[in-house]
């Protein structure tokens, strides 16, 4: 059977068969299977040979058998290189030598039992924690593809083996972006025949830009590895040193190394670091780096070959601007955090050495690690191995557990406990939470819930309705009322009720004495809710960052006020078209509040939370009691009788109060505690009172009057 090379959309490494799969390896793999042994193949290409597992065989016009980046190294084989496939077992090996790395484990060496193997082949295995160890076969007897059996005489010899190459298909949920980057960069330097067909200027740079772990620099290492070009990476701090003129010769002899073995690709790691705004700059040093740096841009002849270079960064705004153009760093690729499908891609691949339970589900996980980017799935699925780990760890510590047991697995719970262990690095700078509050703790309200789901839990479950009715769904959701009455718990319920992540915005924490810095807060803000859609972005007392704007010039006070409210305006303008991003705003003063905010488009709906009636304080009540060990004399008919005007915060501190004076009676123990009628109405005339001492009172004009009325 013959096949060729391909390259899918996730950019692993499959060989695609055009033919149909033998009715006999078919019957071949399911007898394997059906006696619990193993079906083999073996591909041949460039007169090399090397065996692998068939996880499946189905039979149609074009069926996959996917192949690691390590056979495909020991093949030598490209994208569509023809090759040859083969169903038959392998030989079993008499003796094989393996060059291992130094601290190569007895259970390690236990983990290569069945696996195909050549002579001369790099390979690796994997520990429980899912980390590659590389491994190179040295010889093997017979000759050719065998298979390690309990027989066969292993031989290790422990020394430095360095690690395979990266190759794209270790690279998970940028096959968009890979693809570009490929288009641009790798076809002019594999095919530059083509470019001057057509009259194309190889591009002379690109950026990668994104936040911190998405993959940037992975990215430019899996190029390298797979453009037959000199490949030269520097981080841009490495190339500072504290001599005079010493860094500009730094960066003049990386350009020139490059340029004297083109073809080249030159990668500068922390590119902003390098060549920062020179505006901005703290000195001359820095303004002559970038300078030196122009310089040497423009000045790339490429008569020898081209010669690309490519920068990453995760500060694009801080790169001089003259850097940003045409002719030098013509492209920029933004490598953002991973969708959904993408998450899952890249848990497939750091879980693939990992003894999985079959109840693990990898999707669900996906769907629940929001905002994560690739550097925090891998510390996720660490974690979730060493959750299994300490399952079996004896008490006295890690280091007595000498191996792991045989029927050791990673499970759903271990993945669960991990996710609530590793937070999400793209989220650090934010209070951001996926919130765990349901609608059933929110009593009351009910019209308001419905408004919220709607506009948020629907527009992000219920896509393709939208779409079909072509209505766009609210942007924002303006909820005004007194303070306790619900309105956080209900931005929080509607976050959680998606599966969205929450922005918790405090307006007095944009405020900034420093000119422009309340701006910068602003756009700061609402980039990373675009980096972390689905995202709620809630600002609580917007009214301190959002009130109108006075006409004329007014005091520089009142100027800064009001390029705070035009970046809020253009940030939630900009929100429409961020697919995911939606904006609460809550407040007690909607009077002050800019009248531009409330126009259709920004804060689409204007919400009034009131003070909840007799229903809604049942409701509440309800809530907070369910789970609280109630005497029978309590009669929450009653409760809500006598708490007419509390506010939800106040009927929630009634029950709590109510709870404590319980516990306090019953003297701390944790048995016989129950909560009877008369601690609530006291509860109640407690929170009542102090609620009145802390009435601030009225002064000027007036003020007896309305005291007294």
């Amino acid at each position: 059977m013959s096949g060729r090379i391909d390259l899918d959309g996730t950019h692993r490494g499959l060989l695609e068969c055009v033919t149909d799969v033998h009715v006999d390896a078919r019957r071949a793999f399911e007898s394997a299977r059906a006696s619990g042994g193993l079906c083999y193949a073996t591909i041949r290409a460039h007169g090399r040979a090397c065996g692998c597992i068939i996880d499946d065989v189905r039979t149609g016009t074009r069926t996959r058998l996917q192949i690691d980046r390590y056979k495909l190294r020991c093949l030598a084989v490209e994208t569509t290189d023809r090759v040859s496939v083969e169903f038959s077992s392998p030989s079993k090996a008499r003796r094989v030598q393996l060059n291992v790395p130094v601290d190569f484990s007895d259970k390690e060496r236990e983990g290569i039992m069945g696996k195909p193997i050549t002579d001369g082949e790099e390979t690796a295995f994997f520990t429980f924690t899912g980390e590659p160890r590389p491994v190179v076969v040295v010889r093997t007897d017979p000759k050719g593809v065998c298979a390690i059996t309990a027989d066969t005489q292993v031989t290790t010899k422990p020394e430095a083996v360095v690690q395979t190459p990266l190759g794209y298909h270790d690279i998970g949920g940028l096959g968009r972006e890979i693809a570009r980057v490929r288009e641009i960069v790798e076809y002019p330097l594999r095919f530059p025949q083509v470019l001057q067909r057509m009259g194309i200027t190889p591009p002379r740079g690109i950026i990668l830009h994104g936040p911190p772990g998405t993959g940037k620099t992975l990215i430019a290492k899996a190029l390298a590895s797979q453009i037959k070009a000199n490949f030269y990476c520097v981080s841009g701090p490495e190339l500072f040193t504290s001599m005079y003129g010493k860094t500009e010769e730094n960066v003049r002899g990386i350009f020139d190394e490059a340029e004297n073995h083109a073809p080249a690709i030159v990668v500068v790691d922390e590119l902003d670091s390098l060549v920062p705004k020179r505006e901005s700059a703290h000195g001359d040093l820095e303004q002559r780096v970038v300078a030196t740096f122009l310089a040497q841009m423009d000045g790339l002849k490429q008569k020898k070959g081209p010669v690309v270079v490519i920068g990453t960064t995760n500060r694009i705004d801080a790169i001089d601007p003259a850097l940003r153009r045409g002719g030098r760093f013509e492209h920029e690729i933004q490598i953002g955090v991973p969708d959904p499908s993408g998450r899952r891609e890249i848990l497939l691949i750091h879980t693939r050495g990992m003894p999985l339970s079959p109840e693990v589900d990898l999707a669900s996980v996906a769907e629940r690690a929001v905002g994560y980017v690739g550097a925090d799935l891998a510390s996720l699925c660490r974690e979730a191995a060493y959750d299994a780990l300490r399952r079996v760890m004896p008490v006295a510590g890690m280091e007595e557990l000498k191996e792991v047991p045989a029927d050791t697995q990673v499970t759903q719970a271990d993945f669960n406990q991990a996710l609530a262990t590793v937070s999400p690095s793209a989220m650090r700078e934010f209070m951001i939470e996926i919130p765990h509050v349901s609608w059933d703790e929110v009593g009351g309200l009910d019209n308001v819930k419905r408004l919220l789901v709607e506009n948020i839990t629907y527009a992000m479950t219920k896509r393709e309705a939208f779409e079909a009715a072509d209505v766009k769904p609210a942007k924002g959701i303006l909820l005004y009322g007194p303070p306790g009455t619900g309105k956080t718990l209900l931005a929080k319920a509607a976050a959680a009720e998606c599966g969205a992540n929450f922005i918790f915005v405090k307006g007095p924490e944009i405020r900034s004495k420093w000119y422009g810095e309340s701006e910068h807060r602003v756009r700061f803000i609402f980039s990373k809710a675009r980096q972390n859609a689905p995202c709620v972005v809630f600002f609580d007392e917007i009214d301190a960052v959002a009130a109108a704007r006075s006409e004329g010039l007014g005091s520089y006070g009142e100027r800064a006020d009001a390029t705070v409210v035009n970046q809020i305006l253009s940030e939630i303008d900009g929100a429409e078209s961020a697919d995911g991003v939606f904006v609460i705003g809550a407040t007690n003063r909607p009077d002050i509040l800019d009248p531009a905010l409330l126009r259709p488009g920004r804060f689409d709906y204007q919400v009034e939370v009131p003070l909840p009636d007799a229903g809604a304080r049942k409701a509440v009540l309800n809530v907070h009691l369910k789970r609280k060990p109630l005497a029978d004399d309590v009669r929450v008919d009653r409760l809500v009788a006598i708490t007419e005007g509390f506010s939800g915060a106040e009927l929630a501190e009634v029950c709590r109060e109510a709870a404590f004076s319980a516990l306090r009676d019953n003297k701390f123990a944790p048995r016989g505690i129950v909560v009877k009628m008369a601690h609530l109405t006291a509860a109640i005339a407690r929170v009542q009172e102090g609620t009145k001492k802390l009435k601030p009172k009225r002064i000027g004009f007036g003020a007896e009057k309305k005291e007294n009325s």
